[in-house]
């Protein structure tokens, strides 16, 4: 088992614009999903009234979404991100 770290976390919260830094760690980002054609933003969503986590998301791009920590060296960005208010309890 490893000690805790004491870093710096920069943490945004701005839907769809959200990001979250952790010192030199890790990083992830979100901007909305553009239609293709017309450049414009669009909003999908992800609706599950019996959801686990979130009954509502909003669906955007990563603009950074990486971790890179004592041998982890993962790399996500430009992948489907999602945007939700997460509800973790039991009632």
């Amino acid at each position: 088992m490893r000690e805790p770290r004491f870093v710096p976390i920069d943490f945004n919260v701005d839907g769809r614009h959200s990001t979250v830094k952790i010192a030199d760690l890790a990083e992830a980002g979100l901007t909305p999903i553009k239609n293709p054609v017309t450049g414009d933003e669009e909003d999908p969503q992800v609706v599950l009234p019996h959801g686990f986590l979130f009954h509502h998301a909003h669906v955007a791009e990563s603009t950074a979404s990486w971790v890179k920590d004592d041998g982890i060296d993962r790399d996500q960005t430009g992948q489907n991100g999602y945007f939700a208010e997460v509800d973790y309890s039991n009632a």
